[in-house]
């Protein structure tokens, strides 16, 4: 008992419990072009079914009594059995082979479309795990050493079939490049400065390498409230900026240029559809043209 409690998990064991503390670290292959081969494999299988299903109609059609009827009667389908000639797979048979091969189908294809709405990680997340596994103290690279196809599953090659069980890397409105960056470099700051000298137990997530986890919900509300705040000034700023030009024209220049800088920023850093970043930046110019006008008329 007392070696279960001193035993120090390493290799998958210890990435299987950093997982499980941080979703954001668990990341995993999607193999999409194995389930792409799956599907296409069953669907030409359920093709040489359906052929062979239809063969069979039409050979019973002219096949005579009770053949004849089978197309028209499940319940006489399921009545027909083979006693009648040990050698023949009448259609109910080959419906049952059908049913079962399309059951496997539907069942691999709605798995297929569930996980393509998976997100792909976070290139920071996606970032702190590759770093995670090649530390001495996090994972070792204990997958290269295994020296098989294991070593190659999160090669740079393969991170367009990666994906994550992650919530917080959803690219919604709330989670726009902006924000994502706001909430890297707060926290990053955070740590260095407060979060590094108090502890608290429950925020690591790997003890040997002392990784830690801040709370993603709150750190959320805190990047989305700098990036309200921000937001939420900048028509002021660029009051302030075209206040300091006397003339019309320089004003008119300005707020131009200022405009076009207003829609780039929301193009480049937020997930704002175009007609919202035409609809906002409008709203901007409004505010910077009555100013202007005020100011000119007095």
């Amino acid at each position: 008992m007392a070696q279960a409690a001193s035993w120090k998990p390493n290799g998958y064991p210890k990435l299987a419990k950093l997982m499980g503390r941080s979703s954001e670290a668990a990341i995993f292959r999607r193999f999409n072009e194995i389930n792409m081969l799956n599907l296409l494999n069953l669907q030409a299988e359920i093709a040489a079914l359906r052929k062979e299903f239809w063969l069979q109609c039409n050979a019973d059609a002219i096949r005579g009594p009770p053949y004849e009827n089978l197309s028209l009667s499940f319940e006489t389908q399921r009545s027909v059995n083979s006693v009648n000639d040990p050698k023949y797979e009448h259609q109910y048979h080959i419906l049952l082979r059908l049913r079962a091969k399309m059951k496997e189908y539907n069942e691999l294809l709605l798995q297929v479309s569930q996980l393509s709405k998976l997100n792909a990680p976070l290139k920071e997340d996606l970032s702190f795990f590759r770093t995670w596994i090649q530390d001495p103290k996090g994972g070792a690279d204990f997958l290269a050493k295994n020296n098989n196809v294991e070593s190659f599953l999160y090669e740079p090659e393969f991170t367009k079939d990666l994906l994550t069980l992650s919530q917080f890397s959803s690219p919604g409105p709330e989670n726009d490049p902006f924000v994502r960056l706001l909430r890297k470099r707060v926290v990053y700051l955070y740590h260095l400065c407060i979060g590094q000298r108090l502890e608290n137990r429950s925020r690591i997530v790997d003890e040997e390498s002392q990784t830690v986890q801040y709370d993603e919900s709150a750190i959320n509300k805190g990047a989305n409230i700098i990036a309200t705040v921000l937001s939420s000034t900048l028509p002021l700023i660029a009051i302030v900026i075209l206040n300091r030009f006397q003339r019309t024209e320089t004003r008119i220049n300005i707020a131009v240029g200022i405009t076009a800088a207003f829609a780039l920023i929301l193009a480049l850093f937020t997930n704002a559809r175009r007609v919202e970043v035409f609809a906002a930046t409008a709203t901007f110019a409004a505010v910077e043209v009555v100013f202007i006008g005020s100011v000119a008329k007095s």
